[in-house]
């Protein structure tokens, strides 16, 4: 179900990139294929910072200066992700292609991004005395926004199953990653996720969430024990979703994200404008006691 990825991408900055195409969305950028230590870093601060900027729980100013920290703040060395090891001249000849570096496995990118953002956040944290639960609110969103860029259409079934049961053995298989990646286009992503949390097989759950209707939807929602508050919001957007019929399997669009939050805004009270990072940080919100 996951979208085939465009052809001529850039990064976030709008400069040609070494990628290949991601869908659309959220202005996602392309898997990396060589993923160096400073190409996961570009892509986690800016992916932090551009949250910090949108993030309805800062005042204007405060979210201004983070957001611009978090793209300049020096960390130490260790808190840096290791590169991707380049095989041999020798190796590359044998294989018949350019020397280059390994694509990372997405499992190894998610902890490079998670461990990276945790980083960032927490010397933001210290340097301007946040709360710690504002930290790691902060961390939570903006590692998950890097992930969900990270990923694309040509990812394997099997390697997404890895990244899902990574995320799962960390205990980070939140709702707001679920419907962070639900809103986005990255159904392969999503239906993995909600398979392994309500111990369903990859096949039945992918059937339940696209062809099971809404009271199939439903059960397999309450079979992976996400939380009542949110179901409203996940079943709209799997509405939308359901209404688009083929077209997801042809390239996700801008133009589907933008239906998806414009049915949650309609949807709660308070979750407004219609804006991805507005709306996951007020329903995440919702779901604290």
């Amino acid at each position: 179900m996951q979208s085939p990825r465009d052809t001529a991408p850039k990064s976030a900055d709008g400069r040609p990139s070494q990628v290949r195409p991601a869908p659309e969305g959220d202005g996602a950028p392309a898997r990396v294929v060589e993923p160096l230590a400073g190409d996961v870093e570009r892509q986690v601060r800016e992916a932090l910072a551009e949250h910090l900027r949108r993030c309805p729980t800062l005042p204007p100013s405060l979210a201004k200066t983070l957001s611009a920290d978090a793209l300049s703040l020096r960390l130490p060395s260790g808190a840096h992700p290791a590169p991707a090891t380049a095989p041999s001249e020798g190796e590359a000849a044998i294989n018949g292609t350019a020397l280059q570096a390994p694509q990372q496995p997405l499992d190894g990118l998610q902890r490079a991004i998670y461990r990276l953002c945790g980083d960032l956040c927490r010397h933001l944290a210290e340097r301007h005395d946040l709360p710690p639960a504002l930290a790691g609110d902060m961390a939570m969103h903006g590692r998950e926004r890097a992930l969900t860029r990270a990923m694309g259409g040509a990812d394997a079934d099997a390697e997404i199953e890895r990244l899902v049961a990574s995320l799962a053995a960390e205990g980070v298989l939140t709702p707001t990653l679920l419907l962070r990646s639900l809103s986005l286009g990255r159904l392969t992503f999503f239906a993995a996720a909600m398979a392994r949390l309500s111990g369903d097989r990859p096949a039945e759950a992918k059937r339940q969430i696209f062809d099971g209707g809404a009271e199939g939807f439903q059960a397999l929602y309450e079979r992976s024990g996400q939380p009542a508050e949110l179901f409203r919001a996940f079943r709209a957007a799997m509405e939308v979703v359901r209404g688009l019929g083929p077209e997801p399997a042809r390239g996700w669009r801008r133009e589907y994200t933008n239906r998806i939050i414009a049915r949650l805004v309609n949807e709660y009270e308070q979750v407004c404008p219609e804006d991805l990072e507005h709306v996951l940080c007020t329903l995440s919100r919702r779901l604290k006691p």
